[in-house]
């Protein structure tokens, strides 16, 4: 899985270093025998934004981007779209990606993380229930966060200073620390939804529409024969 999520991010066109950063020994001698660029982090860290920081020390850039481990269906065009706002410092904070819930099962399920916006579609808040209660969900637009972010080294280094919120500790999600603290996050609608794995059951899925892609392209079934 981070062969595929780092063949997917050499695909962006606005990304010039490309390093998985881990604490992981394993990790790092799977990286190696890849030929993946890999640092090896401190342990103590809780989150990636706290890892993206260590690697920031040694790796001077104007803007980063943390994508994580975890997401095998992220696709270069999604990275860049992130990166475009921070471009000449047209838009001063961190920017991240939404998708549209379309299925119940998502709105209710606590692994998939809800996000609403204002009218500048700078976020409000995030959650792992549904916000603003679902009183007509016909009518209703829910959108899931997809976790990835970019950030200007400046606002990285502020982060670097800010101990752990209360609502990130409740809903173990760091973004809440960056909205405690008045920092704007930048949220973009993607077309593209991803498959993020929490759980064994998330990497079934993950297969499941890799084979389904690679059956669409080919125009055959797993068997060899045609659609």
């Amino acid at each position: 899985m981070i062969y595929h999520v780092y063949s997917q991010a050499k695909k962006s066109r606005l990304l010039h270093d490309i390093i998985v950063a881990t604490d992981s020994f394993q990790v790092v001698k799977v990286c190696e025998s890849l030929s993946i660029p890999v640092i090896l982090t401190s342990p103590q860290h809780q989150s990636g934004t706290e890892r993206l920081i260590e690697v920031s020390q040694t790796l001077q850039k104007d803007i980063y981007v943390n994508i994580q481990g975890d997401e095998p269906l992220i696709q270069g065009n999604m990275i860049d779209s992130l990166i475009y706002p921070l471009i000449d410092r047209d838009y001063h904070g961190i920017t991240t990606l939404k998708y549209r819930i379309t299925d119940q099962k998502d709105l209710l399920n606590p692994h998939i993380v809800k996000v609403v916006c204002n009218q500048q579609d700078e976020a409000l808040s995030f959650s792992r229930s549904p916000i603003i209660h679902p009183v007509n969900t016909r009518h209703d637009h829910y959108y899931k966060h997809i976790g990835i972010y970019a950030y200007p080294i400046d606002i990285l280094r502020q982060i670097a200073h800010l101990p752990p919120s209360g609502l990130e500790k409740k809903e173990n999600l760091e973004q809440l620390r960056f909205l405690e603290n008045h920092i704007p996050i930048k949220v973009i609608e993607s077309p593209f939804d991803t498959i993020g794995v929490d759980v064994p059951d998330d990497l079934l899925r993950v297969e499941k529409h890799l084979e389904e892609k690679i059956i669409g392209v080919n125009g055959k079934k797993a068997d060899g024969k045609k659609k």
